[in-house]
């Protein structure tokens, strides 16, 4: 049997030859992503407002200059309008998000680190964006150790 007898046979068939499985995997090796509860959505995310409004804009922590802590606190509020609902239910916790480092502005959560950048790419695990062209990440869970921003005294 030559090629062109093969492909005839092969066509007749129906099969067009394709190496690629195009069935989904089976549900044993699909990742869970199950979401937060929306009533613990919703309470965190009052938590967050109520925190993020408390906050006395000209009053900076020890360490930091009045302008890094305005910078820090405009990065919060649009992070918050923006971005909170669905970090939320994606698991961030308000140290991921809001958190600081005392005497070390810059250090602390995604708020702090970014700055005046407003090109921000969020999704279940991740933050990407970009600084004077240098590509920046953090990730869900960097938060742990910090303190929010409306706890600092």
């Amino acid at each position: 049997m030559g090629w062109r007898d093969y492909a005839r046979e092969v066509q007749s068939h129906g099969d067009n030859r394709a190496n690629r499985d195009k069935s989904l995997p089976p549900e044993a090796n699909l990742r869970d992503v199950s979401n937060v509860p929306e009533a613990v959505a919703q309470s965190r995310l009052r938590e967050w407002h109520s925190g993020l409004s408390a906050i006395d804009e000209l009053n900076s922590p020890p360490g930091w200059t009045l302008n890094q802590w305005l910078k820090t606190l405009d990065a919060s509020y649009w992070l918050y309008e923006n971005f909170a609902s669905q970090a939320v239910r994606d698991g961030w916790s308000a140290n991921d998000l809001f958190g600081v480092l005392l005497q070390k502005p810059g250090w602390g959560g995604l708020a702090d680190r970014l700055g005046d950048n407003r090109g921000l790419i969020m999704d279940r695990d991740r933050a990407r964006w970009r600084s004077f062209g240098v590509p920046e990440t953090f990730g869900r869970g960097g938060g742990d150790g910090m303190m929010p921003l409306w706890t600092i005294d």
